[in-house]
């Protein structure tokens, strides 16, 4: 059984994944790294708003970034994020014959 440090700590990971954006965003940077420009651009949102999610990702641990010139890339920290979110798009979408790959 989990430990209620451990229950706050998960409950506070998974929030990462309660706004449609950053689900978005976190597709989206399934393909490798990205500028917030180039993210805002393919999902048609502005860059304000992108930055801001990427922000919430980024202190979530989620992605990681780098700044080089005047654009920050971001990507994310790990692969084994690609299959939690393929197991929660199973999941979630279970009835319907989607994957991450369609999304």
């Amino acid at each position: 059984m989990l430990s209620p440090e451990e229950c706050q700590r998960l409950a506070e990971f998974m929030q990462g994944f309660s706004n449609p954006l950053r689900v978005r965003i976190l597709c989206k940077l399934r393909n490798g790294e990205r500028t917030v420009g180039e993210i805002a651009a393919e999902l048609g949102e502005k860059q304000s708003n992108v930055s801001q999610q990427l922000s919430i990702l980024y202190h979530k641990g989620y992605v990681t970034r780098k700044k080089h010139d005047r654009h920050v890339y971001y990507w994310l920290r790990d692969e084994s994020l690609c299959e939690i979110m393929e197991q929660l798009v199973r999941y979630v979408l279970k009835d319907s014959a989607r994957s991450l790959k369609s999304v």
